[in-house]
């Protein structure tokens, strides 16, 4: 874009960081376990909130997890839940 500003140097050191660990350039194991960790968790939730009779969407062991809300007084109270068990 013509008008984006640009990521600070501190912001951009740290994002490369991030993907370093991910990709495990750094020598440990941290990225591979927190992939793991996510994706169970993911599904995990995608299961629970089957269970409840959510309806999801999307592949199954992905963090991005849509869930339809099909009546709109439900969507704060949705909302207002999931803040609460933070």
């Amino acid at each position: 874009s013509v008008n984006a500003y640009p990521m600070s140097p501190v912001c951009a050191r740290h994002t490369q960081w991030v993907f370093d660990q991910l990709e495990g350039k750094d020598g440990s194991d941290i990225g591979k376990r927190k992939i793991r960790a996510l994706r169970e968790n993911a599904i995990y939730l995608r299961e629970r909130l089957n269970q409840m009779g959510m309806m999801t969407y999307g592949t199954y062991d992905s963090p991005v997890i849509p869930v339809m809300l099909f009546n709109p007084a439900k969507i704060a109270a949705f909302s207002h839940e999931c803040l609460k068990r933070q």
